[in-house]
């Protein structure tokens, strides 16, 4: 993570990375999901749990891990800014 000025944060892991601008728009917010791939849902879970986004950011709390009809194991969390993400297990790789 570097910060490039008090407005732009840039983030990055293993190659993927996100820009974070100082920049607000609610209703945006309000109605934007974000979906997000990890390769093992369930340690990130234990991760993030662990963390008690809620009471430490007064956001909803994220919920726990479950497949949904569409097939996917998926988690829900809210930012504070209320975007809200989708973290899915990521499928296997497809083999040739």
């Amino acid at each position: 993570m570097r910060d490039e000025d008090a407005n732009l944060v840039i983030m990055g892991q293993g190659g993927q990375g996100l820009l974070l601008q100082n920049y607000y728009v609610k209703a945006w917010a309000e109605n934007l999901m974000i979906q997000m791939l990890v390769a093992d849902l369930d340690a990130w879970w234990t991760r993030i749990s662990s963390l008690d986004l809620a009471t430490k950011y007064g956001v909803k709390a994220p919920t726990e891990p479950k497949m949904q009809p569409w097939g996917n194991k998926v988690t829900f969390l809210w930012d504070p800014a209320g975007v809200l993400w989708h973290v899915m297990q990521a499928p296997p790789a497809a083999s040739n």
